[in-house]
C-alpha cells in the first residue's frame, strides 16, 4: 500500500481518549479495506507510517502488531509488512452429550 503524496493525509487525533495506536489501526484497516489491498501486497514501511501519521514508531509497531493479531497483516522480519491472506472460519459443530442429544430430539 504505497503511500499517495499528493492526498493530504489525516492525523490521528491526539485529543480523543482512544490510544494512538488503536486509533492508527483502525484507520490503516479501514485504507486497505477501502483500496481493496490485495493479500500479499505490501504495506508502507514503519518509518513511512511514522512520517505520515507524525507518531512514534512504537505507536507504529503496535497498531502493526494489532491488526498482525487480527489476522489483516503477516508481518516477515527483514522483508516488511504485507497484507495477509484472508482466514477461513469453519463452523464448529456443538458437541451435546448423548443425554442432551435425547433431549435436544424430545426423545425420551
Amino acid at each position: 500500500m504505497a503511500i499517495n503524496q499528493d492526498q493530504p493525509c489525516v492525523l490521528i487525533d491526539r485529543n480523543l481518549p482512544i490510544p494512538l495506536y488503536h486509533q492508527l489501526a483502525k484507520r490503516l484497516e479501514m485504507e486497505i479495506r477501502l483500496r481493496g489491498g490485495k493479500p500479499g501486497e505490501l504495506l508502507a514501511t514503519e518509518k513511512e507510517l511514522q512520517e505520515q501519521y507524525q507518531v512514534s514508531r512504537a505507536t507504529v509497531r503496535r497498531a502493526i502488531e494489532e491488526l498482525t493479531k487480527k489476522g489483516l497483516l503477516k508481518s516477515i522480519s527483514g522483508r516488511g509488512t504485507f497484507i495477509a491472506q484472508p482466514t477461513k472460519e469453519a463452523a464448529i459443530p456443538c458437541l451435546l452429550s448423548f443425554s442432551e442429544e435425547l433431549r435436544r430430539q424430545n426423545i425420551q
